[in-house]
């Protein structure tokens, strides 16, 4: 995971996950506040997530398609 912030902040891997946790409602907000682990743990927790994440979280039936007012916050 890749997340660039309004400051032009580039942020990787569990530091982007917090960062964009940190702006959803209950109840992952609360993981915003994990920060206080140190990266190297994180991020190998990140990584053990990414690997078996269609097997903890079911996979979407579609593919996201963004609407076309939404389409410049995307990548293309």
């Amino acid at each position: 995971m890749v997340l660039r912030t309004e400051r032009g902040e580039v942020l990787v891997r569990s530091d982007a996950a917090l960062a964009a946790a940190g702006d959803l409602t209950w109840p992952w907000r609360w993981a915003a506040s994990l920060r206080w682990i140190p990266r190297p743990i994180r991020d190998a927790v990140y990584r053990l997530i990414a690997r078996y994440r269609h097997r903890i979280f079911r996979p979407p039936a579609s593919c996201f398609m963004p609407q076309p007012e939404d389409a410049h916050r995307f990548l293309g």
